[in-house]
């Protein structure tokens, strides 16, 4: 077979595996939901995956590299371009997983308590993820941008509130858009709750 079909087949296969993981969750879900979300048959889906085990760490390692192409350092030059760079990596961010539900739902919900090797997959990812943040409110403070402060509480606090938007839109409670989400984490940052 042609390795552009394969690849076609694998992606089809883990379009449906993504539908059916975000909407029933992983122990919930059976080898015969993901291939009639795929619209394949079982034969087809066992040629590229072992187990809906193996088809789940495929989709949290596409999740993991789909995270780390919308999130960019952030470069300080000036507050105002600070301001723009963190509008930007948070309205990116919240757009592909609005955008694509069904991995946010396996990242913010799903991978979690899976088995002990995506567990720590998933703290890998927090663990960089932190550290990027921590990195750039160091680069903030040396450059008085940033307040002096305690660095990794600052970067949980300043994830903790992206992944709690995205959690709420997730479950229905709140949809406000990227763009909303953004401009007001942004606000938060600089500007705090307290009127001027």
């Amino acid at each position: 077979m042609p390795r552009r079909l394969t690849a076609d087949m694998r992606d089809t296969i883990l379009r449906g595996a993504r539908v059916a993981f975000g909407r029933r969750g992983y122990h919930a879900t059976s080898i015969s939901e993901i291939v009639a979300a795929a619209g394949v048959a079982r034969g087809t889906f066992y040629k590229y995956f072992d187990s809906k085990r193996d088809a789940f760490a495929a989709i949290l390692d596409d999740l993991v590299l789909v995270v780390w192409q919308q999130v960019r350092p952030i470069r300080p030059a000036s507050a105002k371009d600070v301001r723009r760079q963190i509008h930007e990596n948070v309205e990116a961010l919240c757009r592909t997983l609005i955008d694509n539900l069904d991995l946010a739902r396996i990242l913010l919900a799903e991978a979690i308590g899976v088995d002990p090797e995506f567990d720590e997959k998933i703290r890998n990812f927090y663990h960089r993820l932190l550290a990027l943040v921590e990195e750039s409110l160091r680069e903030g403070q040396t450059l008085r941008l940033v307040r002096d402060a305690d660095r990794a509480a600052l970067a949980m606090c300043l994830v903790g509130a992206v992944k709690e938007m995205l959690f709420q839109y997730m479950l229905g409670t709140r949809r406000l858009d990227a763009r909303a989400m953004a401009r007001e984490l942004e606000r938060l940052v600089f500007e705090g709750i307290f009127a001027a």
